[in-house]
């Protein structure tokens, strides 16, 4: 009943007619006339007015012994925690005093503005206090408040108060806050393990740091900054973290000199724990690929100005330190494309150029000119691109060598090869038309492959060859996995309907048909889908078209794979239909073909 007697008073207080009852002029935003009312203004002022205010008080938030008019009402509509306490079964909907524990009086008054407002100057409060804001978002669950104060901290964030931010995020399971701060401590991890503030990180938090292969610094470095932190709090630990927090030292990263250092070391030349643990370890460094530390920083290129070296069959570089990638790209020199229109290679990576471990091999396919290499994400030092066949000892450009985030969501790689969701069959891409001929001789040969299929009529904007007798024939520039494609015919006539067949090949010996429309009379868009495959090539081949006396095929473009819905039922317009419509609406004439 309180409830519905407080909106009501708010609602007729913010009226006109119970705010001006003397029929003077209105001061609301609306002109005379509108047919919309917005006082919105008013409803604003007249709740924020309540503000600690004890006008319709009904209940007290108490912090630190200090008590807050409040209004239930208010709470409850701002927060489901406070709607389910004040309103619920529970004994504080009884009760005249709700107490909070989580904050101090100065953030609890700010949270209590922000209910009645809004509102929150950021830029006027101390950091603690946003810190404690956060939390109380996180209690009393204000959701929107608390995905604000985490982007504010995290744009604030620095080495001396990112653990406290950790440590934070992990005790209330704040995730955003605990992948920005983990991301941020990656980056500057030893600063971090330095300063003051790290010291009150609990064992958990160390660990997790500590377990993080991007968390990249000398080990030595983070073996001195664990010493500090277990000498700092060894009084509160329990029996075992020491060891555990020592363990998780990795030990096989560092040099003889190192070791020797660490075995004289206070806290581990007495423990013959953590002294078996860091000869098993040394002894483990081999087969330990997965234990090394490398930097995680997406989209930077790691390979600008860094002067790759000529190996024996090919090309090698050495990144500045150990780095996460998953994309690489590669060109072969000019002058070797112009006696060659393919090469052939396999890339290999390592950490310490002892252990080699293949993540692309090209060896079989037939390649040209740029490469956009996509593999598991990896640590890597050092890169190597040997030649095979045609290409053995020739000079390869390393283009870009980064952890690619921008395009990643748009590919899988299957078995070592690239299944991209994004057309490929584009000259941007490095693909060529290698067989067909333009209409029009001023138009370029790859007209096919620019991606522009809205733009085309009876003279320009598409490729033919004679029926039966040729066909049109695209190369890719690297194998991909395939398993769709789709292709415009040429339909500025109605009357022209085509039949034809596709295949694809690897190395342009062993050709496989993925459609055989030969006897069907298709036109316009052609949605093509097949069973995954590698492809390298492939070769359109038109065998019949409707119009007597027609001896060419038309095709206006190429894409795979098709960026369309393998589900969609739905057919594009043909040009005619979609002229017809667009006259009837008076819309703009337009004879070019698009999709529907």
């Amino acid at each position: 009943m309180m409830l519905i007697i407080c909106i009501s008073f708010i609602v007729l207080r913010s009226t006109p007619a119970f705010s001006n009852p003397t029929g003077c002029p209105s001061t609301s935003f609306n002109p005379a006339g509108d047919e919309q009312i917005d006082h919105t203004h008013f409803l604003f002022n007249d709740i924020s007015s309540l503000y600690l205010s004890k006008r319709f008080s009904d209940v007290y938030v108490v912090v630190d012994n200090e008590e807050f008019d409040a209004h239930r009402v208010v709470l409850a509509s701002r927060s489901e925690y406070f709607s389910k306490l004040l309103f619920g079964e529970h004994i504080e909907s009884r009760e005249t005093k709700v107490p909070i524990k989580e904050g101090s009086a100065t953030s609890v008054k700010v949270l209590l503005k922000y209910i009645y407002s809004g509102r929150i100057n950021l830029s006027d409060l101390e950091s603690n206090v946003v810190l404690e804001l956060l939390i109380l978002s996180n209690v009393y669950q204000f959701s929107n408040l608390q995905f604000s104060l985490t982007e504010y901290l995290l744009s604030n964030t620095d080495v001396h108060n990112v653990s406290t931010l950790l440590a934070v995020a992990l005790y209330y399971q704040i995730k955003e806050l605990e992948i920005g701060s983990l991301n941020f401590i990656d980056f500057y991890v030893l600063d971090v393990l330095q300063s003051e503030d790290s010291l009150s990180l609990t064992t958990e938090a160390f660990q997790l740091i500590l377990s993080r292969d991007t968390a990249y610094a000398n080990e030595l470095d983070i073996f001195h900054a664990v010493c500090r932190w277990i000498k700092k709090n060894q009084d509160q630990l329990q029996p075992d973290d020491k060891t555990n927090i020592l363990s998780a030292v990795r030990y096989q990263l560092m040099d003889e000199e190192e070791l020797s250092e660490v075995r004289r070391s206070e806290l581990v030349c007495s423990d013959t724990i953590i002294l078996n643990v860091i000869k098993s370890r040394k002894e483990s460094l081999i087969s330990a690929l997965g234990n090394y530390r490398g930097k995680l920083e997406p989209n930077v290129n790691f390979a600008q100005g860094i002067k790759p070296s000529k190996i024996n069959g090919g090309t090698m570089i050495m990144l500045h330190h150990p780095s996460n990638i998953n994309y690489i790209e590669i060109m072969l020199r000019d002058e070797v494309l112009g006696s060659y229109l393919y090469y052939t290679y396999f890339i290999e990576v390592s950490m310490d150029q002892n252990s080699w471990l293949r993540v692309i091999n090209h060896s079989n396919y037939n390649c040209r000119l740029v490469q956009r290499l996509w593999i598991n994400r990896r640590f890597v030092r050092y890169i190597r691109i040997i030649g095979t066949n045609n290409t053995i000892n020739k000079t390869f450009d390393i283009l870009k060598v980064m952890y690619n985030t921008d395009k990643m969501h748009l590919v899988e790689i299957k078995n070592g090869l690239v299944a991209p969701k994004y057309n490929v069959a584009l000259a941007s891409m490095s693909a060529t038309v290698i067989e067909g001929k333009s209409w029009n001789l001023r138009v370029q040969k790859n007209i096919l492959l620019d991606g522009d299929y809205k733009n085309y009529d009876k003279n320009r904007g598409f490729m033919y060859h004679i029926l039966e007798k040729e066909f049109l024939e695209v190369q890719l520039s690297q194998p991909y996995v395939l398993s769709s494609m789709r292709l415009l015919l040429w339909d500025c006539d109605s009357r022209t309907s085509y039949g034809y067949t596709v295949e694809t090949s690897v190395d342009y010996k062993d050709w496989y048909m993925i459609v055989d429309k030969s006897n069907e009379s298709a036109r316009s868009w052609q949605l093509l889908k097949f069973d995954p495959r590698i492809i390298v090539y492939i070769r359109i081949t038109g065998v019949r078209c409707s119009i007597k006396n027609e001896i060419y095929f038309k095709c206006v473009h190429l894409e795979a794979p098709a960026q369309v819905s393998l589900d969609s039922n739905v057919a594009p317009l043909q040009p005619k239909r979609r002229l017809f419509i667009s006259r009837l609406l008076g819309r703009s004439k337009n004879h070019g073909s698009s999709e529907g």
